[in-house]
């Protein structure tokens, strides 16, 4: 066990943020043909390592290990971290590891750490073929560019849940919606104000998305309209990532009503729900703005739009999230502004749905663009591997996995679509507050997960 996390050590030396994963590809290559494994580097860098079965598991079919080797890269304000060259700081916090100051990038090396380890072993394994990809966080990219002939295997177990004891057998599609409106910024010598507010719970937009944590765009769009009749926007900015609930947003405009008394009232109520949240207000010198009536409609439709749950799944899986959208980012560039959308449906009619609400909505503002669509990956009634894997889970800890479909997306869908022979689950270790500063890995349950991964191959023969 020790293996696991001294490779996730190791690894989290590596700047792996999405997008830049080309030296932890290399690594991983080197690091197999090191050990004499056969090992595949494709053109979008994703990895493919495979080995033979050991001593009675030669003829067994071959079981795919996955996981992804991108991270999702976020630091707090305090940091000076650099994510281009600085090795993850990796904090022993009593029973957790996280990151000093940035999120630590379980999500998703962990994966990668119990595979290099179980690649070493030589007993009670079948042939394996490990696929580690790439940009998994920004759209499944490595996922969608594997060849349709690349994977040899007939069971893949995922290694990106992050929750012991829970089996995923299915999870959502998805796609980004992105706005480009124009912006028309006039030059003014107006005084302006400007509107901060941080330090908001946040999370993953597929697996938080139902716990009614407070988005900062929306929030503070509609703190904004409660302190003024009207503005002139000058920029306008809030969160990271596509699939990361927003946890800061702020702008900057000029208001002959603005009314801080107003605005302070409303950040109040906010803070019922969030007691860590911040604001800010500063007076600032404008340059430039756009007219009022812009200005507003934009402010209106961001308070309007569909955000969070829109629907959830019925019998079984009723507490499960089945459609959902979030407001993820808005950028203010030179001449507009750009706002990011990301929807998430178990239903593919739903997911259409909500696509043509968002194109209704957005087209009165601007141009559209459609980009990062992946199907969900659909439950099957019927699932070898599936259990084979619950089994193992009561033999080994007395006690029964439960089998879910989650609103979260997984790299399964479009290995299902690629694949359609192949039968898959996922599993993962305790983990809190991935996509955020606060993640953090239970260290006893990577234990378990590993040890129960090591018995459900033990029985693949």
């Amino acid at each position: 066990m020790d293996k696991v996390f001294s490779y996730f050590r190791e690894i989290s030396n590596i700047p792996r943020c999405s997008g830049q994963e080309k030296e932890i590809s290399n690594y991983l290559k080197k690091w197999a043909e090191d050990r004499g494994l056969e090992v595949e580097q494709d053109n979008a860098d994703n990895i493919i390592i495979r080995k033979e079965g050991s001593k009675g598991y030669e003829n067994s079919p071959t079981v795919i290990l996955q996981g992804h080797m991108d991270m999702v890269c976020v630091k707090t304000v305090e940091s000076d971290h650099d994510f281009s060259k600085d090795p993850i700081e990796i904090v022993e916090d009593g029973e957790y590891l996280r990151g000093k100051g940035t999120t630590l990038g379980a999500d998703n090396g962990i994966a990668i750490a119990m595979a290099m380890a179980l690649l070493e072993e030589d007993e009670n394994h079948p042939p394996l073929e490990v696929l580690v990809t790439t940009s998994e966080e920004t759209g499944l990219e490595g996922a969608m560019n594997l060849s349709e002939h690349a994977l040899k295997g007939k069971y893949l177990i995922n290694i990106d849940s992050e929750d012991e004891g829970i089996l995923t057998a299915g999870c959502a599609g998805g796609e980004t919606i992105i706005l480009r409106m124009k912006a028309d910024f006039k030059e003014t010598d107006k005084e302006g104000i400007k509107v901060s507010i941080s330090n908001l719970i946040g999370g993953h937009s597929g697996a938080d998305i139902h716990l009614g944590r407070l988005n900062g765009i929306k929030i503070l769009c509609e703190m904004i309209k409660a302190s003024t009749a009207d503005l002139q926007i000058a920029e306008i900015s809030g969160g990271l990532m596509h699939n990361t609930i927003p946890q800061e947003a702020s702008i900057i405009f000029s208001s002959e009503s603005f009314d801080k008394e107003k605005l302070e009232e409303a950040a109040k109520e906010f803070i019922k729900k969030e007691s860590g949240l911040q604001l800010k207000v500063e007076e600032v010198k404008l340059e430039k703005a756009m007219d009022l009536k812009t200005s507003m409609e934009l402010l209106d439709t961001l308070i309007q739009l569909q955000d969070g749950p829109y629907s959830y799944m019925e019998g079984e899986y009723s507490h499960i999230v089945q459609s959902s959208s979030n407001l993820a980012i808005i950028r203010t560039e030179e001449s507009e502004i750009v706002i990011t959308d990301s929807t998430r449906s178990s239903s593919v009619e739903e997911l259409q749905k909500l696509e043509e609400y968002f194109l209704e909505v957005f087209s009165k503002l601007g141009e559209v663009e459609i980009t990062q669509q992946y199907n969900p990956w659909t439950f099957e009634e019927h699932s070898v591997l599936r259990e084979k894997a619950v089994k193992v889970y009561k033999d080994l800890y007395q006690e029964d996995m439960t089998v879910e479909i989650i609103h979260a997306g997984l790299e399964c869908g479009v290995f299902q679509e690629k694949y359609p022979h192949l039968d898959m689950i996922s599993i993962g270790p305790d983990m809190d507050g991935v996509h955020t500063t606060e993640e953090k890995l239970n260290k006893e349950s990577t234990m378990r997960v590993n040890d129960y991964l090591c018995a459900l191959l033990k029985e693949m023969k």
